[in-house]
């Protein structure tokens, strides 16, 4: 909303999607949510995640998602953006899990997670939370960023984001925990 109000009115009130215009940087995106969801939905079922299959995952979805891209513009990506997208997608992947092996730092509840909040009796803001977590009785909210840099346009984009989410679930789940936590991951 903040970015261009006409464009907020156009997507979430009149629902009238944008063309999609593909992009190497919400092929990383996606790509490595992906295989990270897949692997906190393995720790979640008490399974033991390894390297390699995350970055097989995020192999996987990378090409499907830059296959359906290229099909919508009828053309192919550079190859040396293609490389550097992609060897940076692994970079993260193995960062991560080099730095939360064996992912016992709290319990994953929700992956995923769709969730709303009533601004209004007609609005209705929706999202999609990466992951939920558990930890003795606080729950925590984790949001992962695949953007190369930090935020330096001194705008609290992400902290208003967490914020918003964290009002979402306050609504849903506040009573059973004694705090409430955020975390974002780049």
């Amino acid at each position: 909303f903040e970015k261009c109000p006409l464009q907020y009115a156009y997507r979430y009130v009149e629902k009238i999607d944008p063309p999609a215009a593909p992009s190497l940087h919400l092929i990383l995106g996606t790509s490595v949510h992906y295989a990270l969801e897949i692997l906190y939905k393995k720790v979640w079922s008490l399974q033991k995640p390894t390297l390699e299959d995350c970055l097989q995952r995020y192999q996987e979805k990378r090409e499907e998602e830059k296959s359906e891209a290229e099909k919508k513009v009828q053309n192919s990506f550079a190859v040396e953006d293609v490389t550097v997208f992609y060897d940076r997608g692994v970079h993260y992947i193995e960062r991560y899990y080099q730095e939360y092996h064996p992912f016992n730092q709290a319990i994953p509840i929700e992956v995923e997670k769709n969730i709303s909040f009533s601004m209004s009796d007609t609005d209705n803001m929706r999202w999609v939370v990466d992951r939920i977590d558990k930890k003795e009785n606080d729950l925590i909210i984790v949001d992962y960023k695949t953007n190369r840099h930090l935020p330096t346009d001194g705008k609290d984009t992400p902290k208003e984001q967490l914020t918003l989410y964290g009002l979402a679930i306050k609504n849903d789940w506040w009573s059973k925990y004694d705090r409430l936590f955020a975390k974002l991951v780049y």
